[in-house]
C-alpha cells in the first residue's frame, strides 16, 4: 500500500481532533460490539487516537494490537499509549498473523462505511480490487472462527462544520471518497481525483 501518511503524520492529530471524528462515540460503539471478547486488532492505528479512548473506556483485560504501515504514525501511537497496547508495522497486503484475534476494527483506517442520508457505501484506501481481496484474505486468516470485522460509519467529508486548521490549506487530508467520485480533503475542499475501484464481478 502506498505510504501516503508519512508527510502528514506530524499534522495528523491537529487535523483529526478538529471535529473529524467523535472518538468517545466510536469507542463506546466498538465496546458494545466487542462485548467480552478480549483480543482485538486495530487496522490502521495511526497515532493511537481511537485506541486511547477504547483502552480508557474498556475493560482491563482488553488486549489491543494495532497495525499501521507508517513508522512515524506508530511512533506517535507508542508515545501516546505506552505499554497499554502492542504495535506492529504491517501492511494489510503483506501481513501474516495466526488466527489470534476475536475482533478486528477499522475507524477510517483501511476500510470504512460512508453514509450520506439514506445511502451508504463501502470505502477503501486500497485502490485495486485485487488488493482489497488480498487484504481481506490476510485479515480473515488473523481472525478466529466466529470473530468479527467492525467498520466505522462516517459522513462525507464535506459535511464537516468545525473550523479548518491552517495546515489544511497546504496538506491534503483525504480520508473518504464521496459518491460523486471527487475525493475531498478533511476540510471539505477539493483534492486531486483518485482512480475508482473497478466493479465487482458477481
Amino acid at each position: 500500500m502506498p505510504d501516503s501518511y508519512a508527510d502528514l503524520s506530524r499534522f495528523y492529530d491537529l487535523v483529526m481532533t478538529s471535529g473529524y471524528y467523535d472518538y468517545d462515540a466510536y469507542a463506546h460503539a466498538l465496546l458494545t460490539r466487542i462485548g467480552t471478547r478480549a483480543d482485538v486488532l486495530e487496522l490502521g492505528m495511526g497515532t493511537g487516537l481511537v485506541a486511547d479512548r477504547l483502552l480508557a473506556l474498556g475493560p482491563d483485560d482488553l488486549r489491543l494490537t494495532g497495525i499501521d504501515h507508517t513508522d512515524s504514525m506508530l511512533a506517535q501511537a507508542r508515545h501516546r499509549l505506552g505499554g497499554r497496547a502492542r504495535f506492529r508495522r504491517e501492511d494489510v497486503l503483506d501481513m501474516s498473523f495466526p488466527p489470534a484475534f476475536d475482533v478486528a476494527y477499522s475507524v477510517g483506517g483501511v476500510w470504512y462505511i460512508v453514509q450520506d442520508g439514506e445511502e451508504s457505501w463501502l470505502s477503501s484506501h486500497l485502490m485495486e480490487e485485487k488488493d482489497n481481496e488480498t487484504g481481506l484474505t490476510n485479515l480473515a486468516a488473523a481472525i478466529r472462527p466466529g470473530g468479527s470485522l467492525l467498520l466505522s460509519v462516517q459522513g462525507p467529508t464535506d459535511a464537516l462544520t468545525e473550523p479548518c486548521p491552517e495546515v489544511c490549506s497546504t496538506r491534503s487530508t483525504s480520508r473518504s471518497t464521496p459518491k460523486a467520485g471527487t475525493p475531498r480533503t478533511g476540510c471539505g475542499s477539493p483534492a486531486p481525483p483518485l482512480p475508482a475501484l473497478p466493479p465487482r464481478n458477481g
